[in-house]
């Protein structure tokens, strides 16, 4: 074998992506290969096996005398599950201004009872949109005011340990 060119690069790495899919499964990759230039195996080169998801290196290794290499990645990745909400939450409706329905979304941090009510500017109750038990989540409703003059209105939310209280638009 010749000797390299005093200016060829003294490390060669390369760069091998993995992109993980969901799963529960641990599995071993394996990457082996030869590295080769100009008709010349090249040892004593850096091969990095690579993770562009996270940016960090997975393993890397050194070729041997004739240019070859073994990576290895232990891969387990779990399927996305979404966050339980850590607390009660009642978005602004959208959209607002709004002619003639609306949403209404609130989020609960454990189950309980929701009563979720629309009143106008003087305070008359004109809608009962929720009332009932919940489960934790992301909640949304759907509030049509066809029936009701254009003005400006307050939707309630109240569980057992908080009450919020909201204004929207209604434009005809």
């Amino acid at each position: 074998m010749a000797k390299m060119n005093k200016y060829f690069f003294p490390l060669l790495i390369l760069f091998c992506f993995l992109f993980y899919h969901n799963s529960i499964n641990s599995q071993t990759y394996k990457v082996t290969g030869r590295i080769l230039t100009d008709s010349q195996y090249v040892s004593h080169a850096a091969v990095v096996l690579y993770n562009s998801l996270t940016n960090s290196v997975v393993d890397s290794v050194i070729t041997d005398s004739l240019g070859y290499y073994q990576l290895n990645a232990i891969v387990g990745v779990e399927k996305d599950e979404p966050a339980l909400p850590t607390n009660f939450e009642l978005a602004q409706n959208y959209p607002n201004p709004f002619n003639p329905t609306t949403k209404i979304t609130f989020t609960l941090s454990s189950k309980d009872v929701v009563r979720l009510k629309v009143y106008d500017i003087l305070g008359r109750e004109v809608a009962v949109l929720a009332d009932g038990l919940f489960e934790v989540g992301k909640h949304e409703i759907e509030f049509n005011a066809s029936r009701l003059p254009s003005g400006v209105y307050f939707y309630n939310l109240t569980t057992s340990s908080s009450s919020v209280t909201k204004k929207m638009l209604l434009l005809k």
